[in-house]
């Protein structure tokens, strides 16, 4: 079997102008297993590509290529005489665009004028907007930047500064090579940026614009708290030497998760004092603890299709839910979680048509207030019912194994469903097969007949259609005996009906479902 090109190294020198919002670039690209290749095909898209070359010992080799706009692919010949590894080179140019995506502007006042920063945003598919490459999660390859800005500019990236030059008022500054990643978690910007750092954990750093710095307090702190609270939880260090935490005015989503540069918009993670209201600090601190907990899952084990993409969000957004209650008890998380989470997901899971959790295929998913409360939502229950199902020491010994196996490389689902079953010795592998791949989620009814509690299950839907799905339903009932004592039963419901012994000295019955995944009914 002949082997796919993949991409091993990227080096990326961008030279943006906040002037004239555009940018030259170039990139040089490490392939390995090319030697049988005739053509590499990159993602490129909205880049003006003016030469492609491979790097040699003797000299660069001009190389023929194609765009195809439509595609959004650029398309290189490669000579009969290549090297493998090879090294190809291509210069090109693009725009800092005002769509929020990709390599994009965001303006602020300064002093009663209009200034510009320049900053990225490349999840799901937007990389190929800043620099051609091969854009997908499963192509994780080690990325070397260079920033060439002038020299009163502030320059950020995934990494720290290596080294930087100045000549003729430009600066270029060379930044560190990232961990071995995937292109969507690339991050570059420049800009008024200002920076401080924790006092405590000088690795956490808020940067901001200028004026800004009273804001910064609580991200600064919970910033630390949360990653400490994730290094302890998954027993695995986080491998950069710094965590930003960047406020952009302009921003599309509310936060994303870039590898050791993690962007917001200013409102959900800048308090602002007398403005910011509790709710606002709260989710300030949902927000951060959800991004923090990508830098592992997501960052370190990354989904190998976007059809997994649920498998990310919905652990963060679990995730992110216990890393505050674990500091803020007071504010009772997990009551809001119930209806926050997973009434929402069940409120959209109830129409006729809905989607499953994890989609068919591999191609861009559309994240929107159709698709949102399945995939962050009620995935995040799913998780919930797994850890409620076989405790939380072995939910936590199956997420540090996930990561353990798995580090710098990426994962599907049945390898977390793997890791929670070999750390339980309970079927997670079967009872997930129904979660996650039907759409729907079922009603469960109860009835007690002497010392037999008779359980049945249908998909609830608000109109009322047939259906015959069915769910493998965790169950954990609690027995009340006639002199005051309790004991629990745990159960599968793996078909349409299911009867429990209730013995004869059972006076009550409490059931519960741990993910409230499901709806019970008291007939």
């Amino acid at each position: 079997m002949t082997q796919s090109p993949a991409p091993t190294h990227y080096w990326i020198d961008i030279k943006p102008d906040l002037e004239r919002f555009q940018f030259k670039g170039r990139a040089r690209i490490r392939f390995e297993g090319a030697s049988e290749a005739s053509t590499l095909t990159l993602n490129c898209q909205e880049l003006a590509v003016w030469q492609c070359r491979l790097v040699r010992t003797d000299g660069a080799l001009p190389c023929a290529f194609t765009q195809d706009p439509l595609q959004k692919t650029l398309i290189v010949a490669l000579p009969e005489d290549r090297p493998d590894p090879l090294i190809l080179e291509i210069a090109y140019e693009g725009l800092i665009n005002d769509a929020m995506d990709g390599f994009y502007r965001s303006r602020f006042q300064k002093d009663g004028q209009t200034r510009h920063i320049a900053v990225t945003q490349f999840q799901e598919s937007s990389a190929r907007r800043a620099f051609p490459c091969m854009d997908h999660p499963v192509h994780k390859a080690v990325f070397e930047l260079s920033l060439t800005v002038p020299a009163d500019l502030a320059v950020l990236a995934n990494t720290e500064p290596r080294e930087e030059e100045v000549r003729d008022g430009l600066k270029t500054v060379h930044f560190a090579p990232t961990p071995h990643m995937s292109t969507y978690l690339v991050f570059f910007g420049c800009g008024d940026f200002e920076m401080i750092r924790d006092d405590l954990d000088p690795r956490v750093r808020v940067v901001h614009l200028p004026g800004l710095s009273h804001t910064t307090d609580l991200g600064l702190a919970f910033g630390r708290k949360a990653l400490q609270y994730c290094e302890q939880y998954y027993g695995i260090a986080y491998p950069l030497s710094k965590m930003d935490l960047i406020a952009v005015p302009d921003f599309a989503f509310g936060a994303m998760e870039n590898w050791g540069a993690i962007t917001f918009r200013e409102n959900l993670l800048l308090r602002y004092p007398g403005i910011t209201s509790r709710a606002g600090a709260q989710r300030i601190c949902e927000i951060i603890a959800h991004e923090i907990a990508h830098q592992w899952f997501g960052n370190l084990v990354t989904p190998s299709d976007w059809k997994y993409l649920w498998l990310n969000e919905s652990f963060a957004t679990y995730f992110g839910y216990g890393v505050v209650a674990h500091h803020y008890p007071e504010w009772q998380l997990w009551q809001q979680f119930l209806n926050g989470e997973t009434a929402t997901a069940l409120a959209r899971d109830g129409l006729v048509e809905t989607i499953a959790i994890e989609m068919p295929g591999g191609g861009q998913v559309n994240i929107n207030s159709s698709t949102a409360p399945i995939i962050y939502n009620k995935g995040a229950s799913i998780l919930r019912m797994i850890e409620g199902y076989i405790g939380a020491e072995a939910y936590q010994k199956g997420v540090r194994a996930y990561l353990t196996n798995h580090a710098y490389a990426c994962a599907e689902s049945h390898h977390l469903w793997d890791a929670f079953e070999a750390a339980s010795d309970q079927p997670i592998s079967a009872m997930m097969q129904s979660w996650i791949n039907q759409a729907g989620h079922p009603v469960v009814r109860a009835r007690r007949r002497g010392d037999t509690l008779h359980l049945s299950q249908r998909r609830f839907t608000y109109l009322d259609r047939a259906s015959d799905q069915t769910w493998c339903i965790p169950i954990t009932l609690t027995l009340f005996d006639q002199a005051g004592g309790t004991r629990q039963q745990s159960h599968l419901m793996e078909s349409p009906t299911l009867d429990i012994d209730l013995q004869r000295d059972a006076e009550e019955v409490i059931g519960k479902l741990p993910s409230e995944g499901a709806i019970v009914a008291l007939d």
